[in-house]
């Protein structure tokens, strides 16, 4: 289990890096994805660590996280 989550802290540190270099003028930008724009698919990235923090407390899946915009807070759809 300890290299699983040596794993998911190098994802999360790569992923943080990445987005820490997205400037504001590039969120609009399309993606390989054609449902994302770059803004969209942030935000559906950082949207899934809370997501699956609730689960693993035992919560109930909450979709809602993945509609609210991570970044500033705006509703993303």
């Amino acid at each position: 289990m300890s290299q699983d989550i040596q794993l998911l802290e190098k994802a999360l540190t790569h992923t943080t890096q990445l987005l820490s270099n997205v400037t504001s003028t590039q969120y609009g930008q399309p993606t390989p994805c054609g449902d994302f724009h770059v803004r969209a698919l942030a935000n559906h990235l950082v949207a899934g660590n809370p997501y699956y923090v609730i689960l693993a407390q035992g919560g109930g899946p909450d979709f809602s996280l993945f509609a609210q915009d991570q970044i500033d807070g705006q509703q993303t759809r």
